[in-house]
């Protein structure tokens, strides 16, 4: 099967696209599907040096176009790929970045990944007004994508639910790929071997970390909603009681970010809640193990990898009830409103004080990471969606 890549979008260092497509590519890899199958990327040639050699010498790149702004690749997208792709002549055509070209001469699967334009409450911090378009034109390109390709995979089953509920979408022409869990571990399952750099003290000290400490890792968008998280923390007392909140991430959103320092000074918490920025990924695996609860704030999640990894870590959680958490926290998380303040107190409180309710969800989220999936496992679930489509239409799929 030749399977052609639509990566046009931008990927970030750091950024959730590009941590997703590498996750999914070195899967592939490990199963050696690049052997058995073809795989064609096409790129825009920024990215192509940001994926590196271990990418770029394992499939067959096809860079197109340089540093498109947002509106020229949506243009790009539904107006030159579809040519680009009849040159091509893949069996399948995998759009991963929510959005895949209206009309396309070979059967197209597109993965929708960004829930924030579908949420039921917006963020209660503005955000500004170019920020508000682009995500109200973004969920009308990924309905769009969605009604006309051959299938669509969604990250979370909340994500389906609601586009069958509130929007028609034939659910089966659907399938759900979660992100793998094993975010710490190589390829085939084992640790990550330990990657140069400070010992967990050390990390602490740098970045002005002190025990006992609660962890938050995620970029500070404004649908985390954190000022209510300030609120919450001060209210539960935990301050008084020499614990730190620690929220790893990079600053994003600018009036959220502002909006959250405010309410830090307005608690008297500057010395008791640090904002350390974005870390390493296996500086987060440090954090993880030293820290004593992990909390989760947000109000519109599809599919979040360090509420995952905090699994596989086995601490215990606080978390929003929002949305798909509740689907991949099951019942090792401790959850609450993301909106009420007191509730998040009370999460806190429990997650950090009670030794029994410490020690039970430790247990239940050992048992929770057995069930949830591994990278390889995503990828083959992906790839199984990709020859289904493949094979819809009556294509003679190559082997």
């Amino acid at each position: 099967m030749r399977i052609a890549l639509d990566v046009m979008f931008r990927l970030e260092v750091g950024g959730g696209n590009l941590t997703h497509l590498r996750h999914l590519l070195s899967a592939w890899f490990a199963d050696g599907v690049e052997q058995e199958h073809e795989l064609v990327l096409v790129t825009r040639r920024e990215n192509v040096e940001i994926l590196g050699p271990e990418v770029s010498d394992r499939v067959h790149v096809h860079p197109v176009g340089d540093r498109l702004a947002t509106p020229t690749r949506l243009v790009w997208e539904q107006a030159v790929l579809p040519r680009v792709v009849r040159c091509l002549s893949p069996d399948v055509l995998f759009c991963p970045g929510n959005i895949s070209p209206f009309t396309s001469p070979v059967p197209t699967v597109v993965m929708l990944r960004n829930a924030l334009p579908f949420c039921p409450r917006p963020p209660t911090v503005k955000v500004g007004s170019s920020t508000w378009a682009w995500q109200i034109t973004l969920g009308w390109f990924m309905r769009a994508s969605s009604r006309t390709a051959t299938r669509t995979i969604f990250n979370s089953r909340y994500l389906r639910d609601l586009f069958v509920r509130r929007f028609g979408t034939d659910p089966s022409r659907c399938d759900v790929v979660l992100h793998g869990a094993d975010s710490f571990s190589d390829t085939a399952g084992r640790p990550e071997a330990p990657a140069t750099g400070p010992t967990d003290s050390a990390l602490l000290e740098r970045l002005r970390i002190r025990n006992p400490f609660l962890l938050g890792v995620s970029h500070l968008y404004a649908y985390k909603h954190l000022p209510a998280l300030v609120d919450g923390f001060a209210k539960s007392g935990l301050a008084e009681l020499g614990y730190q909140l620690v929220l790893a991430g990079k600053e994003t959103d600018q009036p959220h970010v502002e909006a959250t320092r405010a309410a830090i000074a307005r608690r008297g918490l500057r010395s008791s809640i640090e904002l350390v920025g974005p870390v390493a990924h296996h500086d987060v695996a440090s954090l993880l193990r030293t820290c004593d609860a992990f909390v989760f704030q947000s109000t519109c999640e599809n599919c979040p990898n360090s509420l995952l990894e905090a699994i596989m870590a086995g601490v215990p959680i606080a978390s929003s009830i929002a949305g798909p958490m509740p689907e991949m926290g099951g019942d090792a998380v401790e959850y609450y409103d993301p909106y009420r303040p007191n509730d998040i107190a009370r999460s806190l409180r429990r997650v950090a004080l009670d030794p029994e309710i410490r020690a039970r969800l430790r247990t239940r989220a050992g048992a929770r990471a057995r069930t949830l999936s591994t990278w390889r496992e995503a990828g083959r679930d992906t790839l199984e969606s990709l020859a289904s489509a493949a094979s819809a239409r009556g294509r003679r799929v190559r082997a």
